[in-house]
């Protein structure tokens, strides 16, 4: 899976967990000011259509938004995809991270 495949399989994650949950793009930027991540709607609009990277705090914080786990919102790597691979790896470390703090 290439870095541009991994952004449109999150893009698309996001937005349907953002429908599952039934959430206007609008409503979503305001709990992710909550987070203290101030972004505009044509910042949501391209990581829903997965034509803008997103980091995995602004994951995190989209995720925590919309009230599900980080995990639903990440592609599964392949064994033989690199990228996707360190890409997972690096999202782990974040969430191990985060557990060890709020313990």
């Amino acid at each position: 899976m290439s870095a541009e495949h991994i952004d449109v399989e999150v893009g698309r994650r996001v937005r349907a967990a953002r429908k599952q949950s039934r959430l206007t793009q609008q409503q979503v930027l305001r709990a992710l000011e909550n987070f203290g991540w101030s972004t505009g709607s044509t910042s949501l609009t391209h990581i829903e259509g997965g034509t803008r990277s997103v980091r995995v705090r602004e994951l995190d914080m989209i995720a925590r938004a919309l009230e599900v786990p980080l995990a639903t919102l990440i592609p599964r790597a392949g064994a033989t995809d690199e990228y996707a691979a360190g890409y997972r790896a690096g999202v782990a470390a974040v969430i191990e991270a985060a557990e060890a703090v709020s313990r």
